[in-house]
């Protein structure tokens, strides 16, 4: 998934597992999922962020929304959409 926001800067995530919606919103994917940031226009840096180990909470899905973390005090993608 990438993301172009209104300001230009591109973010995203890799993910092990397609997206679905899960039970009692439990987390599924496994370590090899990471969310990044590529620079805007010289501004900013590239920067991945990988499964930090903390925990084993990756990605969930709802049916209001789709999470994924990167690990305790990381970054994370929390998209809420219809």
């Amino acid at each position: 998934m990438a993301v172009l926001d209104s300001k230009g800067g591109l973010f995203g995530a890799f993910t092990t597992e397609p997206w679905h919606v899960s039970a009692r919103n439990r987390c599924y994917g496994g370590g090899d999922s990471f969310v990044f940031s590529l620079k805007r226009k010289g501004i900013g840096r590239n920067a991945a962020y990988h499964w930090t180990k903390a925990n084993s909470l990756f990605q969930t899905g709802t049916l209001i929304c789709t999470v994924l973390l990167s690990g305790v005090n990381r970054a994370n993608i929390h998209y809420v959409g219809c």
